[in-house]
């Protein structure tokens, strides 16, 4: 192990690299068995989110600034804030944005985009977790929390829903 560290003080390719590992990994928990509903919608707030709060707000073209202002009429107040709307915001990006480039997109579509945007912002985290660790501690603190975020299960498990939790905590940890 002391030979590995050495190694790894000397070399910030072989700590990339290293990096990259945890970061891959990280990913690959996240995205595996994204099917593992089976179209079913069995998390309550994913249902919730994809099925009635999603197709609510209003594509973010045209814009209108004073209907988009007034609470009460706003195509884009989600009338829902367990997780705030900033989520909603970005979730209805990228659905216009996937849209744009694929077409029409199905329900079972959604889902898997938002539950791609979940592992990719869980994904974030760990990588924040990283930058925060060396920056405060050191490569190895880095490391270690990344890694360690990378196999924890509760991560794992939020990421493989369309539910805005691994967005939230990607920017709490960037706050």
């Amino acid at each position: 192990m002391k030979r590995i560290t050495e190694r790894l003080d000397a070399s910030p390719v072989l700590r990339a690299v290293a990096l990259a590992v945890v970061l891959a990994v990280a990913l690959a928990f996240r995205l595996y068995g994204a099917n593992w509903d089976q179209g079913g919608f069995f998390h309550p707030d994913e249902r919730f989110i994809l099925l009635l709060k999603l197709p609510e707000i209003a594509p973010l073209w045209p814009f209108d600034l004073k209907k988009a202002l007034d609470p009460a009429t706003s195509p884009w107040n989600p009338h829902w804030f367990a997780y705030g709307s900033f989520p909603f915001y970005l979730m209805r990006v990228a659905f216009d944005l996937a849209q744009g480039v694929l077409g029409k997109l199905t329900l079972d579509d959604t889902r898997y985009l938002g539950r791609g945007f979940s592992a990719l912002a869980d994904t974030g985290t760990v990588a924040l977790v990283y930058w925060l660790g060396n920056r405060l501690f050191g490569w190895r603190t880095g490391l270690l929390g990344a890694a360690l975020l990378a196999l924890a299960v509760i991560h794992i498990q939020l990421s493989h829903f369309a539910a805005f939790d691994g967005q939230l905590t990607f920017w709490v940890t960037c706050t």
